[in-house]
């Protein structure tokens, strides 16, 4: 029974070992599987919001468009470009972060109608920002 018992001690050692080795001496030849986060965004739980609603003349209006997919998780990497009915938009594209949003800052006269388009995507929704 020692002599079994040594043997399984000298086996679960070499394991140990070798799996050691493996995870700390990796340098790249190990792959490692993530989660892929590619997917399509779809207009019913996509959307945008803008802040402040009235803003100042000469200010800017902030408008975050928000890329969601179809299980509700982050489009992440889209481009998103803004359409606007007056005034201009900073930047004039951006990509979606991490959690599937992009910002902008909008400056303009009057009343400006926002729209946003995720890459081939035209979100049914606008917002306005009122300049006064």
């Amino acid at each position: 029974m020692d002599r079994k018992f040594l043997v399984l001690v000298l086996v679960f050692f070499l394991v140990l070992g070798a799996f050691s080795t493996a995870v700390f001496y990796d340098q790249g030849k190990i792959t490692r599987a993530r989660a892929s986060s590619q997917c399509e965004p779809v207009a019913e739980k996509s959307f945008l919001v803008s802040l402040p609603k009235e803003v100042p003349s000469g200010g800017s209006c902030e408008v975050n468009v928000f890329a969601r997919c179809a299980d509700e998780s982050a489009a992440v990497g889209k481009q998103v470009t803004l359409g606007l009915s007056n005034g201009t938009t900073r930047p004039e594209q951006a990509l979606t972060d991490e959690s599937g949003k992009a910002a902008f800052a909008v400056t303009g006269q009057s009343l400006v109608s926002i729209s946003a388009q995720v890459g081939n995507l035209i979100l049914p929704q606008t917002v306005t920002c009122n300049f006064h």
